[in-house]
């Protein structure tokens, strides 16, 4: 009874397998006297008009009817209306040629024997021609070289979606096989099943590749993509690199290792040109200043001063008068973790900082204005009267800043508007804080001697809503290892990085976009991405308790700040009460 029920599925799988689309012999023609009078199906997307082709049927039910796709090529546009026993296609007057199929038939194409004219009208009949079930059978074995999971269809029907391929039950006929997988080729082929045979295929699919060129400044990198080793830098790679995602690795001696996600698109070039880092800058600075300065024997100035040095030993020697230094040997790492290192010897005092307190991205604030936001939050401790940015983009203080006071030898980082002069001031009366100081005229302990400001109202609205970007996407809500919050992503923000969806959507949910803490690190902020943390704020009452509920951060124009929570819309908010305690975020000149 089993085989029984299987055979009766195997005739009715093969009775639309031998379902052929045909278009009737000598059925296309010029319907005369026809003018295209629907105003709603006039012009094509070339604004040219449309003429019209009237689809007559035969041996198809109006279900089928319903369900036929049209294609052409890439130029071609259309419109499709159903009408009783018929379908009216609007198509491109210019078109060559049309593609009729159906999911469960076949497909046919039909030349047009002659030019078509605007607005006019034609007709053809599609006929659904069907041969008689086979009534003999065979069997097919169907494996691919290499053995990936191809997607198989007989005469355009899915039989399967994986390799190898069996199947000891099939009407013997002549069949259009299809072999189908991402990235590779799609491979089409007839075959014959004759009775009682079995027919054996294999299949060899051919990679789809792309064309990548990829230098490097300066040249001479090793090249490996996916871990494997391709060349060295300028390096062009024709039929080597399948489409796809991939990850760039760039390895120089004397340089930081440099890595990268892209894509590669097939019948698309890809550049890929890296500014690798060579160095770091160093400040060296003696007990005295305007002592002369010696880096690896050349003499570069007087101290203190400031000298970018490739990654490895260098030795620096400082001479005062006719007394010499004992020499320094002074090794600059590659690890972009470490912040800070001073080695002492003799009277000289060499200092090596780091990065420069800012965020390697660059965003504009204006049509002719460019600046780089600080590491991190701005952050206060009383106890010391020290202002320093948070090591990490993702820290916040929360609730320790109920315990301003002067002498309190912790850090917060809410601050009433305008208080760079008097960050822990704390009172209901919103009139208090009319005097406005910026944060940014303190020094700041990690912030590189710069300077360094808060962003207007108008500053703030261009970065988040009116700048171009490369990809066009200006900032995502997420919430990156657990801390909710805004990225930011900077002027030449790449496509092939990251994909975000809900990008440039104000009222979208943090939860749109969760971020691992190592794709932060090594996908986003290592190329230039700025997080500004939902850190609350503390309420106008003198005990200025704080709360989760809002996140702002304060614009240097009159009491407005950027707003923004899982519940409330991204905005710059005209206004928010002044005596409210909110984040500082600051921003300089990008060099």
């Amino acid at each position: 009874m089993r085989r029984l029920l299987f055979l009766a599925f195997a005739m009715l799988l093969s009775m639309n397998l031998l379902a052929q689309l045909e278009v009737k012999d000598n059925s296309f023609k010029e319907v005369s006297g026809f003018v295209n009078i629907n105003n709603e199906k006039m012009y094509d997307d070339n604004n040219k008009p449309y003429a019209v082709l009237k689809v007559k049927t035969e041996n198809l039910n109006d279900k089928q009817r319903h369900e036929l796709l049209f294609q052409g090529d890439a130029a071609t546009f259309f419109e499709v209306e159903y009408k009783t026993g018929e379908v009216w296609v609007y198509l491109s007057y210019y078109a060559t040629y049309i593609k009729i199929s159906h999911p469960d038939l076949s497909s046919t194409e039909f030349h047009f024997p002659f030019d078509m004219k605007p607005k006019c009208g034609y007709e053809l009949t599609l006929v659904n021609k069907t041969t008689n079930v086979s009534n003999v059978w065979g069997s097919l074995t169907i494996t691919t070289n290499p053995e990936v999971c191809a997607t198989i269809a007989l005469n355009g029907r899915v039989l399967a979606q994986k390799t190898p391929y069996n199947n000891d039950m099939i009407p013997a006929g002549i069949y259009e096989i299809t072999l189908s997988k991402d990235k590779f080729q799609t491979i089409t082929k007839s075959i014959e099943i004759k009775n009682e045979e079995h027919e054996y295929i294999e299949i060899t699919m051919q990679y789809i590749y792309g064309l990548l060129h990829v230098t490097s400044e300066p040249l001479g990198a090793t090249v490996f993509i996916d871990n494997q080793y391709y060349g060295i830098t300028p390096l062009e790679l024709k039929d080597k690199i399948v489409v796809g995602n991939h990850e760039l690795r760039l390895e120089k001696e004397t340089c930081a290792t440099l890595t990268k996600a892209f894509v590669l698109e097939e019948n698309k070039k890809l550049y890929l040109n890296e500014q690798l880092q060579t160095g770091k800058e160093i400040i060296i600075t003696t007990d005295r200043e305007g002592d002369k300065v010696f880096v690896d024997g050349k003499y570069i100035g007087t101290s203190p001063i400031k000298v970018e040095l490739k990654f490895g030993d260098h030795e620096i020697v400082a001479v005062r008068g006719y007394d010499q230094s004992i020499a320094n040997i002074v090794d600059v790492p590659q690890d972009v973790e470490m912040v800070k290192k001073t080695i002492t010897v003799s009277w000289i005092d060499v200092q090596l900082v780091f990065g420069e307190g800012t965020i390697n991205g660059v965003f504009s604030v204006s049509a002719n204005k460019k600046v780089k936001f600080s590491q991190g939050n701005l952050q206060y401790q009383a106890s010391t009267n020290t202002w320093r940015f948070a090591d990490n983009q993702l820290d916040i203080m929360g609730e320790s800043n109920n315990k301003t006071s002067s002498s309190y030898s912790g850090w917060i980082d809410l601050f009433g508007w305008g208080t760079g002069n008097n960050p822990i001031k704390k009172t209901t009366d919103n009139a208090a804080y009319t005097v406005y100081t910026d944060w940014g005229n303190n020094s700041i302990l990690n912030g590189k001697n710069k300077n360094w400001w808060t962003l207007s109202k108008e500053e703030w609205n261009y970065v988040l809503f009116k700048r171009n970007t490369t990809t066009g996407i200006r900032y995502v809500k997420a919430i990156i290892n657990g801390v909710n919050g805004i990225v930011l992503l900077p002027d030449n923000w790449s496509d092939g990085i990251y994909q975000f969806p809900n990008a440039n959507t104000s009222n979208a949910s943090f939860s749109s976009n969760r971020i691992s803490f190592s794709d932060w690190t090594n996908k986003l902020e290592v190329n230039g991405a700025v997080f500004l943390p939902a850190a609350g704020y503390n309420a106008t009452h003198p005990s200025r308790s704080y709360s989760s509920l809002r996140n702002i951060y304060w614009s240097s124009t009159s009491s407005c700040g950027v707003e923004f929570s899982d519940t409330h819309a991204l905005e710059v908010n005209n206004y928010c009460g002044p005596a409210l305690g909110c984040c500082v975020r600051l921003v300089c000149d990008a060099e």
